[in-house]
């Protein structure tokens, strides 16, 4: 599926752009950030192995991938009580979260779509897939779906962001956070720590609104927090327009994001970021934190 995949380069980061795969699930186009795919494979018999006594919903079993065995879950039985019957072979997305791989089965790959995230449209102008819609667009007429596959995978596969139960770090001080975060699930887990942990945090669903509430009050805020993919304005834009169209151009914004490819990790540090941190690591996201919000200025990524 090289074809489907294209040039590794997928977008510049920082210009609020990102290239789309769409793809078909019984009778609706999905569409997932082309950088999160790690592959398209077919599936055929041999491969998928399913694992007697297991009863989590739109659980597959397991794909054997190259010596690896990789989790699959099926979108026909997840999206669908009554899911279409594959008439060939599914495809499987292999995707990375969290450092933990999942396969999705599909139905059919469609094509990639180019577009800006301000075309993406937030979940609340369609409820039709419930809490698990990300956002939707229209192209050629038709509904183009965006899943929080994240979400879809600890659904069926238990967390991936699980909070720490014993506390490794100092008492943090009271530092307020402008946070933005697109999944509410995601946001509620990281928000609800952060609190528990002294901070003040103002939550937005998404890099536009932590911008409008940033403007607002651009010096009520000791540090920023943002994920990278989300509708409207997504977090890479939000750290150029931070740094070049704001009073308050100096101050730290962290990154973080379900996605550890380190060549990534790199260009959000060229764009202006202050650092990164992968959404699984609570205590090092507040270590990060503090250590910024007190001065010290980093260019790497938290442990």
């Amino acid at each position: 599926m090289s074809d489907v995949l294209g040039s590794k380069l997928l977008h510049a980061y920082g210009t609020n752009h990102l290239k789309l795969f769409v793809f078909q699930v019984n009778d609706g186009k999905f569409a997932l950030n082309l950088a999160k795919v790690r592959e398209i494979i077919q599936v055929s018999s041999h491969q998928l192995v399913s694992l007697m006594g297991s009863n989590a919903p739109a659980f597959s079993g397991l794909i054997h991938v190259r010596g690896e065995s990789i989790p699959a879950v099926s979108l026909f039985e997840y999206l669908s009580e009554e899911p279409a019957t594959p008439e060939q072979e599914p495809l499987a997305i292999i995707t990375e979260y969290n450092e933990k791989k999942t396969a999705f089965l599909i139905q059919d790959a469609d094509f990639n779509l180019n577009v800006s995230w301000d075309k993406i449209l937030p979940p609340e102008s369609i409820s039709e897939y419930g809490s698990v819609q990300a956002g939707f667009l229209l192209h050629d007429d038709q509904i183009i779906h965006l899943l929080d596959f994240e979400r879809i995978r600890d659904d069926v596969l238990g967390p991936s962001i699980v909070v720490p139960e014993n506390d490794d770090t100092e008492d943090s001080p009271p530092l307020r956070v402008l946070f933005a975060e697109d999944s509410p699930h995601v946001r509620h887990v990281v928000a609800k720590f952060l609190r528990s942990r002294g901070f003040e945090v103002t939550e937005t669903s998404d890099g536009e609104a932590a911008w409008s509430a940033f403007q607002a009050n651009p010096f009520d805020f000791d540090v920023v927090l943002s994920d990278i993919e989300m509708p409207r304005k997504d977090g890479t834009r939000l750290v150029v327009d931070i740094r070049h169209n704001s009073d308050n151009s100096k101050l730290p914004i962290v990154l973080m994001s379900s996605m550890t490819i380190e060549q990534n990790i790199q260009q959000y540090l060229e764009i202006g970021a202050s650092a990164f941190v992968p959404k699984n690591r609570l205590n090092a996201l507040v270590a990060k934190l503090v250590e910024l919000a007190g001065g010290e200025q980093s260019d790497t990524e938290a442990a």
